[in-house]
């Protein structure tokens, strides 16, 4: 069985000298009580900006990093995801070839359940990641008031 370890998104953070173990630890314990994610606590933290954090999550996740600005979306393209979902999931179509429709996050833990409507949506889905704040800006350019 191939089975793959991902690392945690701190140790990436360590790793690439980001962070210290010291800053982790610190992060880890106010996350244990606010509930926050890690990234985002780091960011808060001003450790870390929000583009290290999408760089490191792209390592994590293994998806390409982009910058969703230089993309331009057809309208057709933009039909692919339905409104509703898109802000919902947080995730914008950039691109169709054939069947394979290209889409951007923020978060790579949405990726199973985009995934899991490729059926409804009548694509295979492939991902690319980008800032949080980029993507809210492209929703909303888009699809309307979030």
């Amino acid at each position: 069985m191939n089975f793959h370890i991902k690392k945690r998104l701190g140790e990436i953070l360590i790793e690439s000298g980001k962070i210290t173990q010291t800053d982790l630890q610190k992060a880890l314990e106010i996350q244990k009580s606010s509930g926050k994610k890690i990234g985002e606590i780091l960011i808060d933290m001003n450790l870390i900006q929000e583009e290290d954090l999408t760089l490191n999550l792209s390592i994590q996740s293994h998806l390409p990093f982009i910058k969703i600005q230089d993309y331009q979306m057809s309208p057709d393209v933009l039909k692919v995801m339905p409104k509703g979902l898109a802000i919902k999931y947080k995730c914008i179509p950039i691109e169709k070839i054939g069947n394979v429709v290209s889409f951007v996050i923020s978060d790579p833990s949405t990726i199973e359940i985009l995934k899991s409507q490729e059926q409804f949506l009548n694509c295979t889905m492939q991902f690319f990641i980008t800032t949080n704040s980029s993507l809210e800006k492209a929703l909303k350019k888009h699809y309307g008031a979030l």
